[in-house]
């Protein structure tokens, strides 16, 4: 069995790296405080980059869980914003957000999805008193379709 050896050093953007090294970078298991940031994470890595899962907790007591793949985003994506009291459930695909689920205490649920960077689809939302909204959206625009279009302004007074 091979024993693990840790080391620090400082990476390019000044944190402070504590793990597993090889050829001077992070490879392997490790922790990095960012005091710019105000953040502190704990992850794997590959040659440097993220690799794996990597938690990140933000001094404002946010904390997300990252899936990546050589150094880019990519699986599942979980975001906690304590002040919003809302959850985050995202999915990416090669660093490409594909869906969006937002949670929040009082009851409200989104659903978005996207294609290259903007809202492509429909999106759902789903109201504190059950009552349900949808919009259609193509390249970041609210389309004009007529049943998401008249469930929209019905639901605008609820």
């Amino acid at each position: 069995m091979n024993k693990r050896e840790f080391k620090s050093i400082r990476l390019t953007d000044g944190s402070l790296y504590w793990g597993e090294l090889k050829n001077q970078k992070p490879h392997g298991v490790g922790y990095i405080a960012d005091v710019n940031k105000s953040e502190q994470s704990f992850g794997t890595f590959k040659n440097g980059v993220s690799h794996g899962f990597l938690f990140v907790f933000k001094k404002n007591k946010e904390v997300s869980n990252f899936e990546y793949v050589e150094g880019i985003i990519h699986g599942k994506v979980l975001h906690y914003l304590p002040n919003d009291e809302t959850i985050f459930s995202d999915e990416y695909k090669n660093g490409e957000l594909m869906i969006s689920i937002s949670y929040t205490l009082s009851g409200l649920m989104t659903t978005e999805r996207y294609k290259d960077g903007k809202k492509h689809g429909m999106q759902n939302i789903l109201l504190e008193n059950g009552f349900q909204m949808q919009r259609i959206f193509e390249n970041g625009e609210n389309i004009n379709h007529p049943i998401t279009n008249k469930k929209w302004a019905q639901s605008e007074t609820p």
